[in-house]
């Protein structure tokens, strides 16, 4: 999945994120999440079976991104897909938002 907002960024679509991943790890599947990052958020870390990623942004508030660091995740998250892709063989990308993911 990618998406430029995953707890403890934005509100509904975020949050949203992380509930269709839980639900799907909980019923078996294996989910990466890759998502905007900041200075205090690990780049790699495990939230409830879901491998997140985050793209080092360095997004300034929790509740809203500017134009500026949607345009750097954009950027940023083009390697870090083709890298996880590069890694494992994935039966489904679920992108959000037109803009910048989808």
């Amino acid at each position: 999945m990618t998406c430029y907002e995953f707890p403890p960024f934005g509100g509904g679509a975020g949050q949203m994120v992380h509930g269709l991943a839980r639900r799907l790890v909980e019923s078996g599947d294996e989910i990466d999440v890759l998502t905007m990052g900041s200075r205090d958020l690990p780049e790699h870390e495990y939230i409830d079976g879901i491998a997140v990623t985050r793209v080092p942004v360095n997004r300034r508030r929790r509740s809203a991104c500017t134009l500026t660091e949607a345009a750097h995740y954009l950027v940023r998250a083009m390697a870090g897909i083709k890298a996880l892709a590069r890694k494992r063989r994935y039966d489904l990308i679920h992108s959000h938002f037109v803009f910048p993911d989808g």
